[in-house]
């Protein structure tokens, strides 16, 4: 009898690997999914999708709807994808003194671990704290935030952001205090009736939840890993090699030591077990140094060979390495593809081109081709958003999923 997995996003092609992986391995695939259509949902490889309320909205609704799936559908691994993790960690304390037949495993750590790391200023102090480099990194209003940007540039952002929302690059000496202004959730303290001016921009700048972190110049770098008591099974070191906004839509997968042997001091500290993956800056001397992590599984998730990842995520403990699939270019053709679209005629324009021809996509297999056949339409919510926002698809893809500490029902 096949056993049941349930996945907690749908609409990104990092959903669709891990159904298809666990359904060539004999899983009965289910996604939860907050919109009604999604890209992992017309693969063959999902038995039913379930439309749930967003965690943004309601995040106690998101955490009961969820139950409710594993309750009656007998689902004994639930498998969170990207943001919603952050949430969906916390749905072991759900099953709290159920028997083992009534409580699924779920792929990720406690909700306490798992926002440890997804707090910036955390990460970065418990890195440190392990010998591992990170830039210098300070809460906005510490003393050593206002020294820092007087002795260099640095990056200042949201504790808790994805998709590189609210990131911004301040040059020696520039006014800390005015970018927090403008980095807050409501751009300034006006418009605040009934509120003291000083009063109202404490209160902004305390809701932001402001980090600043030195600014190191140098070739970024992101990893994916699965991770099983502290033992890295694999590790996928990649860079972006086409850009929409802040996020990777086409990646080169690379060697690079220190930063594998970063990730598995880390992992081993940490004692994880789940999806782990990290951003990298490589300075002039070669060094890496951690700039964020991501307690979820990324884009370089791609490149693991499917029936390596499905049992790093089912038997774990059976594993000895995941192995890679060939290629080491792969690309989101949809998004690729609006990108080459903004280039003007040239060469960049006739590269772009070439590019696109020859890279093969994330979500193409001829055996279950709708998941990329159909994208326009299964995104396209998402996609009319996004115009309409003037931003990126990966920034608003992962709106609806956001976690804050302020926002959520369960405490870090």
């Amino acid at each position: 009898m096949s056993k049941t997995a349930l996945l907690t996003l749908g609409r990104l092609p990092k959903s669709l690997d891990i159904a298809r992986a666990l359904a060539d391995s004999g899983w009965r695939v289910l996604v939860a999914e907050p919109s009604a259509r999604h890209l992992t949902g017309v693969s063959h490889a999902v038995a039913r999708s379930f439309q749930v309320t967003a965690p943004v909205i309601d995040a106690n609704a998101y955490l009961d709807e969820l139950c409710s799936i594993v309750r009656k559908e007998k689902v004994d691994l639930v498998v969170p994808v990207s943001e919603e993790t952050m949430h969906v960690a916390a749905l072991a304390d759900r099953f709290v003194g159920s028997t083992a037949q009534g409580a699924p495993r779920i792929f990720t750590m406690s909700a306490t671990e798992v926002r440890r790391l997804y707090d910036k200023l955390g990460f970065a102090r418990f890195a440190q704290s392990i010998g591992l480099t990170v830039p210098s990194t300070f809460e906005y209003g510490d003393a050593g935030a206002q020294a820092l940007i007087m002795a260099g540039a640095v990056v200042l952002k949201p504790r808790f952001s994805c998709a590189g929302r609210g990131v911004q690059i301040l040059a020696r000496g520039e006014d800390l205090t005015r970018a927090a202004r403008a980095a807050s959730p409501g751009g300034s303290s006006e418009g605040r009736a009934g509120q003291d001016q000083d009063v109202g921009q404490e209160n902004i700048l305390r809701d932001a939840y402001l980090i600043v972190q030195k600014f190191i110049s140098g070739l970024v770098h992101s990893t994916c890993s699965v991770v099983h008591q502290g033992r890295v099974l694999g590790t996928v070191v990649y860079r972006a090699a086409q850009l929409s906004g802040t996020v990777a839509v086409a990646f080169d997968r690379v060697e690079h030591r220190a930063i594998a042997a970063w990730v598995e001091t880390f992992a081993r500290a940490a004692c994880w077990s789940g999806f782990l993956s990290f951003d990298f800056v490589i300075d002039e001397r070669g060094v890496p140094h951690g700039i964020e992590c991501n307690p979820r599984a990324t884009s370089g998730i791609h490149f693991m060979s499917p029936q390596h990842l499905a049992e790093a995520m089912t038997f774990p403990e059976r594993i000895e390495s995941i192995s890679m699939r060939p290629e080491t270019r792969l690309q989101q053709f949809w998004a690729c593809l609006s990108e080459v679209q903004k280039l003007r005629p040239g060469i960049g324009l006739l590269r772009g081109l070439r590019a696109l021809a020859t890279t093969p996509d994330v979500s193409w297999r001829a055996d279950d081709p709708w998941p990329l056949l159909s994208m326009p339409y299964t995104a396209w919510p998402i996609i009319a958003a996004a115009n309409q926002a003037g931003v990126s698809f990966g920034e608003v893809a992962t709106r609806d999923l956001d976690w804050r500490p302020s926002d959520s029902p369960e405490k870090a």
